[in-house]
């Protein structure tokens, strides 16, 4: 359901068992209790009895979700968003706007992903020590835990950025990083090799301008993508898995529609699709 116009009213809606967007400024949805994917981009967009939502989208100022207490996926990226007493997300949560608060947060299911050149954000709930050395690089959100110079490339020690009970519980792993390029691994000297593999020279002619219909193994496609973007190894398999089961080939317009957002993913596009 999507919601162009402005003031639009629909007093006696209470539930949607599918998508609703919210387009028009000042839509009345007094009613609404729960909906299992909101997506708000109208200023000032209030939904006063929503109680619990699947995937929750804010992309516009001023959302006020009063009685929201339960959520799937949280994406933020607009000022002014008040949550007051959400206190679950059960997948990750995306914070891409200043002003973020969340006082009632207490349990994330999936990663906490703050964009600190654009966010700050406060849940001491969830973690009382806070956000400020989050970080989010190559597609994946991290906390750094210390760093150390090698030559003139930044060591980081990390986690995975995962709540649980206060505590970080993500995977540990280092982050190599020289200027505004970084690559991580499991080990320090595997992630120098992974920066020195992206910052360096790779011959990527065969891959230039392929036709749609090219078909390879998944396997096959992470090389070629590695290969075009640099990306590491690690980042690559970490983005398979979370795809799930996989087909035994895929065409090059499939694998352009998969890696849509994903590290790389317009220079890919440019070599390989012209």
């Amino acid at each position: 359901m999507s919601i162009l116009a402005e003031g639009a009213t629909l007093p006696a809606l209470a539930e949607v068992s599918g998508y609703v967007a919210i387009r028009g400024d000042g839509p009345n949805l007094p009613a609404l209790v729960k909906a299992d994917y909101v997506d708000i981009s109208a200023e000032g967009a209030t939904l006063p009895a929503l109680v619990k939502s699947g995937y929750m989208r804010i992309h516009a100022k001023g959302a006020t979700l009063p009685m929201l207490v339960e959520s799937g996926s949280l994406y933020i990226e607009a000022e002014g968003a008040s949550l007051p007493v959400l206190a679950k997300v059960s997948g990750s949560v995306v914070i891409e706007a200043k002003g973020a608060s969340l006082p009632a947060l207490a349990k994330v299911s999936g990663s906490v992903d703050i964009r600190p050149e654009k966010a700050d954000f406060q849940a001491p709930k969830l973690y009382a020590k806070g956000f400020d050395n989050f970080r989010f690089y190559d597609g994946i959100s991290y906390i750094v835990l210390s760093s150390r110079k090698k030559g003139d490339v930044e060591i980081l020690s990390c986690r995975r950025a995962q709540i649980k009970a206060q505590k970080i519980i993500g995977e540990k792993l280092f982050i190599a990083k020289k200027g505004d390029q970084t690559a991580h691994a499991l080990d320090i000297k595997t992630a120098l090799e992974e920066l020195a593999f992206k910052t360096g020279e790779r011959d990527i002619e065969q891959y230039k301008n392929m036709p749609k219909s090219t078909c390879k193994s998944p396997q096959d496609w992470a090389y070629v993508y590695r290969m075009v973007t640099g990306a590491c190894q690690y980042g690559t398999k970490d983005f398979m898995e979370r795809k799930g089961k996989l087909k035994k080939t895929y065409t090059l317009s499939e694998i352009l529609e998969e890696t849509k957002g994903a590290f790389g993913h317009e220079a890919f596009r440019r070599v390989v699709a012209g």
